[in-house]
């Protein structure tokens, strides 16, 4: 809702190396905004290096060692790691893309610009650590989850299928899911919460572009019991 674009050009295969948060942002900052603030939704990574910044702002620290100490070492979120170029991290796998039906070694990039909408790596094991943290008596309020999970609308008041960071949508038994997508270079990420249950899919590919179909609402059917239905309607009795 911000007006913030998103990449451009080949923006997303840059291999520079940004030595701060603050310095990543040079990449969008004077860019005229696309529309005025809360016109329409439009999804923008850049957005998330923005709120990478005012996080850096209102704590004092940098960012990743912020997120290291608040976020990923109390919820147990040991593997999931900056994703620096040239160090060695122990497990990384090798990156993959698909072009003209062949699978080829992903270009490398360095993702330096964007810690906070696209510079980890990490486990479907985290992901799921991740997502079981905001549910029951975890360190995430109900407080944080009714307004990190109510859906934004723009100032005509249309639905935009997206909260604070979160996409919302329902299947097709109507229950909610609350989760994310993530597309990278060599990489592809599903991550969905139902609430109700407490059911946490993670799903992390190596592959750039991976079609997951319909996974999830088919793992949806084997780990949830059909709807409840109300007596006297759709179901006859």
């Amino acid at each position: 809702l911000s007006g913030i674009r998103h990449y451009a050009g080949d923006e997303f295969l840059g291999r520079e190396m940004y030595a701060t948060v603050n310095a990543g942002l040079a990449i969008f900052k004077d860019d005229p905004l696309l529309h005025e603030p809360g016109e329409r939704y439009l999804y923008s990574s850049y957005g998330y290096n923005l709120a990478g910044a005012v996080v850096e702002g209102a704590s004092g620290q940098p960012y990743l060692e912020y997120m290291a100490a608040n976020v990923l070492a109390p919820l147990g979120m040991h593997d999931t790691v900056p994703d620096y170029l040239a160090p060695i991290t122990p497990g990384r796998g090798r990156y993959y893309v698909v072009e003209d039906s062949v699978i080829l070694n992903a270009p490398e990039v360095d993702n330096s610009y964007k810690w906070a909408s696209g510079g980890y790596i990490g486990t479907v094991e985290d992901l799921v650590r991740f997502g079981l943290a905001q549910l029951g008596d975890g360190p995430v309020t109900d407080t944080v989850h009714r307004a990190f999970w109510k859906e934004q609308l723009t100032n005509a008041g249309e639905p935009t299928g997206y909260g604070l960071g979160w996409r919302i949508r329902e299947d097709d038994e109507g229950r909610p899911w609350i989760g994310h997508t993530g597309g990278s270079v060599g990489g592809t990420t599903r991550f969905w919460i139902e609430p109700e249950s407490g059911l946490v899919i993670a799903m992390i590919s190596n592959l750039s572009r991976l079609d997951y179909g319909e996974v999830v609402d088919e793992l949806s059917k084997v780990f949830l019991p059909p709807p409840v239905s109300v007596a006297g309607q759709g179901d006859g009795s």
